[in-house]
C-alpha cells in the first residue's frame, strides 16, 4: 500500500518507472485436512477436489469497500443468515480496528495499546468483547501473509507496529508496475548509472573474500581476479550474507566505526536492534526468517472458482492445534507443512496474462505454500530471508 511504503514509491518515480494504482480483492480460506488433490489437469476443475473452504471475501479498496459473501453463503437459507451475521460481525470489528489504529497513532490509551501489548494480550484486555474470531480469521492471515510470519509470530507481534500498518495504509491504493515494465526493468534502471561508468565497474558472479577500509576508501578483494577500490560500500543483500560481509570489514575500521558496524552485525542477528515506531527509536528483537515463493500454474492452491480473488489467503483449519506435518519425501517443490509450532498463511496472487495476449493461462505466485505444489506446473522457486519483529525490548 502506498501509505506504508512512501520511500519505495518515491524510488520507482525517481527511476521513471510508471505505477498503476490497483485495488486488490481478497479471499480468506481454511485448508480442509481431509481433502486430497487429484492428479487431473488444473483446467479440468470438475474432477478436482478442492482443498479449502472460503469463509470470507473482500472487495479491496484498502478498507473502504463493502465485503462480499463467499459462495457457500448461498447454499441454503441458514448459510445465508450465517454469512450475513458473520459479515456484520467482521464489519463491526473492522471499524473497531480503525479506531484502535487512530488511538495508537495519536498515542492515546497507552495502557491498552502500549508497547507491551500484542494481539494475543489484546483479546484478553478487551474481554468480554468477542474479538477472538476476528483476530484469528482475519488479522492473523493478513499479517502472516504480508509479513511472511507464522501465526504465533503475528499473535506475539507488538501491537503498535501492526496498528501503524493499518493506519498508514487506510484508503490508499496498492500499486503495480505500468504496462511493459517488470522487476527486471527496475533492476536495469538501478544498475544503469554503474554500467555507464564502464564494463569494469560491474562484477557478476564474484565471491568477495576481503573488505578492508584503507585511506578513506574500501578495498574489495575477490576469490578470483583483481580486486577493486571504492569510495563507498553499500551492502544490499540478505541478512545472513550481510553479516558475513560486515565481519570482513569490521576489524579494519577505527574504534568508533568498528563499534558502529558491530552494532549493525548484532542488529542483523537474533538479537536486539533498533526500529522506528511512531517516530520514536525503540529497541526491538528481530529474527531473519526463511520465506518460500513459488511461481506456478497449479490451481489446486486456490479456492473454488467463484471465490478466487486477486489475493487468496489460506490457513490450516485450526492453526492453534495444527495438523501433523505431511511428508516431503516424494515432493521436490519446497513448502511449509503445518506443525504445532510453525503455521504459515499461504498467500496466492493470481496474475492474469496481459491484455491482448491470447492462449496464455493465469500464473499463480504463492508465498509460503502449506501444501505441495505440483512440480510439473512450477515455473520457478525463490527462497528469501525476511525480518520478523517478535517483540519490543522492555515488553513484558
Amino acid at each position: 500500500m502506498a501509505g506504508y511504503y512512501p520511500r519505495l514509491i518515491s524510488l520507482y518515480r525517481h527511476l521513471g518507472i510508471p505505477l498503476v494504482p490497483t485495488y486488490f480483492d481478497f479471499s480468506f480460506s481454511t485448508l480442509l485436512p481431509a481433502s486430497r488433490r487429484s492428479a487431473s489437469s488444473p483446467s479440468d476443475t470438475s474432477h478436482r477436489t478442492r482443498s479449502s473452504h472460503t469463509y470470507f471475501t473482500y472487495a479491496g479498496a484498502s478498507g473502504i469497500s463493502i465485503p462480499r459473501l463467499p459462495s457457500t453463503s448461498f447454499s441454503s437459507l441458514f448459510a445465508l443468515l450465517d454469512g450475513l451475521i458473520h459479515l456484520l460481525y467482521t464489519a463491526l470489528c473492522f471499524l473497531g480496528l480503525i479506531l484502535l489504529s487512530f488511538l495508537s497513532w495519536h498515542r492515546l490509551f497507552p495502557a491498552l495499546l502500549g508497547h507491551g501489548t500484542t494481539l494475543d494480550t489484546l483479546r484478553h484486555r478487551l474481554w468480554p468483547i468477542p474479538v477472538s474470531a476476528f483476530i484469528d480469521n482475519i488479522l492473523v492471515p493478513v499479517f502472516s501473509s504480508v509479513g511472511t510470519m507464522t501465526a504465533s509470530d503475528v499473535l506475539q507481534a507488538p501491537l503498535p507496529v501492526l496498528l501503524e500498518y493499518v493506519h498508514a495504509g487506510m484508503g490508499t491504493p496498492h500499486y503495480t508496475l505500468g504496462k511493459g515494465f517488470s522487476a527486471a526493468s527496475v533492476a536495469a534502471r538501478l544498475v544503469q548509472p554503474v554500467q555507464a561508468q564502464g564494463e569494469q565497474y560491474v562484477k557478476l558472479g564474484h565471491t568477495i573474500t576481503r573488505l578492508e577500509h584503507k585511506d578513506g576508501r574500501v578495498e574489495v578483494g575477490f576469490e578470483q581476479g583483481a580486486g577493486i577500490s571504492v569510495d563507498r560500500l553499500v551492502i544490499a543483500t540478505q541478512p545472513s550474507a550481510a553479516r558475513s560481509l560486515l565481519r570482513l570489514l569490521s576489524p579494519t575500521l577505527n574504534a568508533v566505526e568498528e563499534k558502529r558496524v558491530e552494532g549493525m552485525i548484532l542488529g542483523l542477528g537474533d538479537v536486539d536492534s533498533r526500529v522506528r515506531v511512531l517516530d520514536e527509536m525503540i529497541l526491538a528483537a528481530t529474527n531473519a526468517q526463511d520465506t518460500i515463493v513459488v511461481t506456478h500454474r497449479d490451481s489446486a492452491v486456490l479456492p473454488v472458482s467463484e471465490d478466487v480473488r486477486t489475493i487468496n489467503f489460506t490457513l490450516p483449519s485450526s492453526f492453534i492445534s495444527a495438523h501433523p506435518a505431511e511428508t516431503q519425501t516424494s515432493v521436490t517443490t519446497p513448502y511449509w507443512p503445518p506443525t504445532p509450532d510453525q503455521v504459515y498463511t499461504m498467500g496466492t496472487h493470481v496474475i492474469s496474462p496481459p491484455a491482448g495476449l491470447t492462449g496464455e493461462k493465469e500464473i499463480y505466485q504463492t508465498t509460503n505454500p502449506i501444501i505441495p505444489i505440483d512440480p510439473d506446473r512450477v515455473l520457478g522457486v525463490a527462497r528469501l530471508e525476511r525480518y520478523v519483529r517478535r517483540r519490543l525490548v522492555g515488553d513484558t
